[in-house]
């Protein structure tokens, strides 16, 4: 076991642990709160946008923009997390208090697994990685190799059939180390 091992490990244990705190109302309900309160901010900000500088008319247009992406993105999570205490509330009350630590623990350890794999995957995109990743104890981690195919399983277990990857689309054995970015968009056409 080297560091690549622990770092993975205590990051995994910690976010499954956090999970199991949570329940998976709340974990789900972060998820939920995060995502809508980004689509309402941006589909919603400017009405508020043209308010804000209608009370505020010596601001900037920017800070008008920025400070109603906020409010309504605020608002949304601020709803949605009350909205979760309600209902984790409820789980305990209807007994399914552990079913709901523990399928909160599971879902975290699924969401941290599947990004630490997508990053791992995203990393061996780039040239020279494989040597970056050899110096990081790749070749000695008794963790990496599952980590890194977490992402690739769980892809072809809801989407079975579908072999296609990243690496079909690029064709890396055209683009040379010393291309340039129009080089590589013209291959990516």
């Amino acid at each position: 076991m080297n560091y690549l091992d622990l770092s993975f490990l205590t990051l995994i244990a910690f976010i499954t642990v956090r999970g199991l705190f949570r329940g998976l109302i709340t974990e789900l309900m972060v998820l939920v709160a995060l995502s809508l309160g980004v689509i309402t901010a941006t589909v919603l900000h400017p009405p508020l946008q043209l308010k804000i500088l209608e009370f505020f008319p010596d601001i900037p247009i920017a800070v008008a923009k920025v400070s109603a992406f906020v409010v309504i993105f605020l608002a949304v999570n601020i709803f949605i997390r009350l909205l979760s205490k309600t209902l984790n509330k409820i789980a305990t009350f209807t007994f399914l208090q552990p079913v709901n630590k523990l399928a909160g623990a599971l879902f975290a350890f699924t969401k941290i697994t599947l990004i630490i794999s997508i990053v791992l995957n995203g990393i061996i995109l780039f040239p020279g990685s494989d040597y970056f990743l050899q110096k990081m104890g790749k070749d000695d981690s008794l963790v990496y190799e599952p980590v890194q195919k977490f992402a690739p399983v769980l892809k072809n277990l809801f989407f079975p059939g579908d072999e296609s990857s990243i690496k079909d689309m690029i064709p890396f054995d055209e683009i040379n180390p010393d291309s340039t970015a129009s080089d590589i968009l013209k291959h990516l056409k």
